[in-house]
């Protein structure tokens, strides 16, 4: 472990303290700025934006300092710099969401949480360790963390698998539906019971049926079609970022080269 990665690990040590600190002694799990017009939706912008800004430095030099401390040591450390990097980027996107409520409005009164699908984004783009830092920033602000403290990082661990094998398929189309099912497929089948039992479980808000997932249908579709379009709208601009190749691109070299 170098220098600068040592720092950066640092760095998200008091990252995270100063979340926990925050949410105990002034946001207690409260949402800060929910339905508060227009500052919601202008806390939205400055998050997305600085997201944006990270993804495009990153694109420019963080595939770089990962091979050069790759090659210096000789084998992969647990975090490189870059997914320091990413971990504190999608954390602290994750946290701020909650923490300040900002939620992008669904089926009234359902809302879709975008701090909920940092750890998913961070999984498929940073790794399964990326995924559980980041699931864990989110968990953190949360007025359930009993529940969403091991949901949220379970999240960007199953991502991570996915997503591996998603990137594995050569025709792009085929791609894109198998990204679009999966999506869906994980909802239903994984976070919605995983939620489910949590609340019902372990905060006893509701019975524990294992039909809920079916009774919530409805639901599930609505969030998979906005969650789906949110991811395909990341990877598609930063696709380097998430591995994500291009038939025409490939097509375009072996032209080249003939």
């Amino acid at each position: 472990m170098n220098k600068k990665q040592k720092i950066g690990i640092l760095g998200l040590i008091v990252i995270f303290a100063a979340f926990i600190a925050f949410r105990v002694f002034y946001q207690k799990g409260a949402k800060l700025l929910a339905d508060m017009y227009p500052w919601n939706y202008v806390a939205l912008v400055v998050i997305v934006g600085l997201l944006v800004w990270y993804f495009i430095w990153a694109k420019k030099s963080g595939g770089k300092e990962e091979a050069a401390e790759v090659t210096a040591s000789g084998k992969k450390p647990l975090l490189t710099s870059n997914q320091i990097g990413l971990a504190a980027a999608f954390g602290g996107a994750a946290f701020a969401f909650r923490a300040l409520g900002i939620a992008v409005p669904m089926v009234p009164p359902l809302t879709m949480d975008p701090g909920a699908l940092m750890p998913c984004l961070a999984g498929m783009c940073g790794g399964p360790v990326v995924g559980i830092i980041v699931g864990v920033a989110r968990g953190i602000p949360s007025g359930t963390p009993a529940v969403d403290l091991w949901v949220q990082p379970i999240k960007g661990i199953y991502w991570y698998f996915v997503w591996k094998q998603i990137v594995k398929i050569e025709d792009e189309k085929k791609r894109w539906v198998v990204f679009a099912v999966s999506t869906f497929l994980l909802q239903f089948f994984v976070e919605q019971p995983l939620c489910i039992a949590g609340n019902s479980l372990i905060l006893k808000l509701y019975d524990f049926y294992p039909t809920w997932p079916f009774t919530l249908a409805w639901y599930t579709v609505v969030y998979s079609i906005f969650q789906f379009v949110v991811f395909a709208a990341v990877v598609k601009a930063f696709p380097g970022m998430f591995n994500w190749r291009s038939n025409k691109k490939r097509k375009g070299g072996k032209a080249a080269k003939n």
